[in-house]
């Protein structure tokens, strides 16, 4: 299972912020969630950008909502929680998280890495890269689109040097499966 998800600090939100967004029991606004196969996220740019699946299963926000979100002049972190096929839980949480708007190709802007956390920084790759979807190739890699790479499709923040350590959005397997194409955050 993995939730990746952003917010400000419980304290600052107004009374009944949450009550519109997918959040989670903690004031987190939940924008991936994975939980099964049930949903593909092999999809297209428009797809992205309006969001998809259901907010209590496999879902994704939108890089608008995302954008909206993170423009209103507040500073925003983001934490991923991965949940393993064994049950060994995870985290990597970082103080700064910022996604541009379209006319940037909703353009990501994440750091600040807290070295408490018990999952590796993988997302440090993949700051300042545009969003990249089987339909719309910004990863910075001339004749290759990494979200084709081994026919995932996902959409994600691909680095054109490394396409990503991380497939948030790549295929979900089973145990046995691991790395690329599959969902990993390794």
């Amino acid at each position: 299972m993995l939730n990746i998800v952003s917010g400000l600090p419980l304290e600052k939100h107004p009374a009944g912020w949450c009550s519109e967004l997918a959040c989670d029991n903690q004031g987190w606004h939940v924008w991936l969630r994975r939980v099964d196969n049930s949903t593909s996220f092999n999809r297209t740019w428009d797809e992205y950008k309006r969001g998809f699946g259901n907010h209590t299963g496999n879902f994704w926000l939108g890089l608008e909502s995302l954008h909206n979100i993170t423009s209103d002049g507040k500073r925003y972190m983001i934490r991923a929680e991965i949940e393993s096929w064994k049950g060994e839980k995870k985290w990597a949480e970082y103080s700064i998280f910022h996604v541009s708007g379209e006319i940037d190709n909703y353009k990501l802007t994440v750091g600040g890495y807290n070295e408490s956390s018990t999952a590796p920084d993988h997302v440090h790759h993949d700051n300042g890269w545009q969003f990249t979807t089987k339909d719309r190739d910004n990863d910075g890699l001339v004749g290759y689109n990494c979200a084709n790479m081994f026919a995932a499709g996902g959409g994600w923040w691909y680095s054109g040097f490394l396409c990503s350590t991380i497939l948030p959005t790549g295929l979900f397997g089973g145990e046995e499966d691991s790395g690329p194409p599959n969902m990993a955050w390794p």
